[in-house]
């Protein structure tokens, strides 16, 4: 079992815990997070942290880290898209700043096929009823 650490950054500025946080990586459905995500799977442990792993494009980061707070998640990996470069997420719109209590990191594509390929995490296939 690997581990990888990560520094999460508050996208709305808020204190941050320097003890870090160790949780399971889900893709978010849909990968963009644009419109509201599927929840992480339901736990009977309640010290299990679910982070959810967002592709960049389409929509303000400010909505896709919200979509994953709203989902359930504990926070959220957002990765670039065919580059490394890194950019600073920042949100301008105020309502979504102060609803945001998750934290937030951004990585290039390599560090996300690099956490896609370490997950331990896979999807689990659901019944179409």
């Amino acid at each position: 079992l690997h581990s990888y650490a990560f520094p999460l950054c508050p996208l709305a500025q808020r204190e941050t815990h320097h003890e870090g946080l160790m949780g399971y990586l889900i893709e978010a459905m849909p990968a963009n997070a644009c419109e509201p995500i599927e929840g992480p799977p339901a736990s009977s442990n309640s010290s299990e942290a679910f982070i959810a792993l967002i592709r960049r494009s389409d929509c303000p980061f400010g909505v896709k880290v919200l979509h994953a707070q709203q989902a359930g998640y504990q926070a959220a990996v957002v990765h670039n898209v065919n580059a490394e470069h890194l950019v600073n997420m920042v949100t301008d719109d105020k309502e979504i700043r102060q609803q945001i209590a998750i934290q937030s990191v951004f990585t290039g594509e390599s560090a996300y096929m690099h956490l896609r390929r370490a997950s331990h995490w896979r999807p689990i296939l659901r019944d179409a009823m």
